[in-house]
């Protein structure tokens, strides 16, 4: 399966942003924000099938060395390091048949119809990806005024750098698109994490995830699995009150 548009930008931007290497990225998307007119006309809305986050990842600070490149061998431990901590997590979420999607959907669907909206949830529509830039919507079905295309960029836990704990980290791309022009209603990159007062890019709506989801070390995370996966439904519901919110018609 191809990855969501803007997949790969989200991860090396948003891992970049987030450990405090830099402020911006210049290849993040421009946010386009929703246009009070279009309240009159976006009544009911079509949600495209959420494809679960094929990027999920455990990090810390000491991997800021990876994204920047400081040298080959340090590269390959830490890559191999990420990989370990990030497979154990996924296999425990696979034993539980975990992926995130039910309740980002739920949540959505939830928030948008509490601020106006009716929704339906097209679970077995998506759009094409004709290229690296270009997403076609020409073959969704649907009676809906407006479509809303929401797909993940990484998830997990991450210890950035200045902070001595993980937290949850959600990363996720929003589009909302006029299903008869086809035109671009909404656009927004959301980024929950602890360092969310550090991402100074303008087209990055950030979050702070729920300070009670704090972990220690990796050992931990894992000893108290349940309760990051709780950490980090928490922190996809903050993104989906936030979205209702910048799309409220009431």
């Amino acid at each position: 399966m191809k990855r969501n548009l803007y997949c790969g930008l989200l991860t090396i931007c948003s891992i970049l942003i987030v450990m405090g290497t830099i402020s911006g990225c210049a290849q993040i998307p421009k946010k386009v924000e929703f246009d009070s007119s279009a309240k009159t006309r976006i009544k009911r809305i079509a949600l495209l099938q959420i494809v679960p986050s094929q990027q999920i990842s455990i990090r810390n600070k000491s991997n800021t060395g990876v994204i920047l490149g400081f040298g080959f061998i340090p590269t390959l431990i830490e890559e191999g390091v990420i990989a370990e901590k990030s497979k154990k997590y996924v296999e425990m979420m696979k034993s539980k048949k975990i992926t995130f999607v039910p309740e980002l959907v739920a949540a959505l669907q939830r928030e948008l119809r509490q601020n106006g909206y009716d929704v339906d949830y097209l679970q077995n529509q998506r759009p094409k990806l004709i290229d690296k830039t270009t997403v076609d919507y020409s073959n969704i079905q649907t009676e809906s005024d407006g479509i809303l295309n929401v797909y993940y960029g990484p998830i997990g836990y991450l210890s950035p750098e200045f902070k001595e704990s993980y937290a949850p980290w959600v990363v996720l791309g929003v589009r909302l698109i006029d299903a008869r022009t086809k035109d671009t209603l909404y656009f927004k990159n959301f980024n929950v994490s602890q360092v969310a007062d550090r991402i100074t890019n303008e087209n990055i709506d950030a979050i702070f995830p729920d300070e009670k989801y704090l972990y220690q070390s990796f050992d931990e995370i894992i000893d108290k699995f349940d309760e990051t996966i709780e950490g980090v439904l928490s922190s996809q519901e903050k993104i989906a009150v936030r979205i209702a919110q910048q799309l409220n018609r009431n």
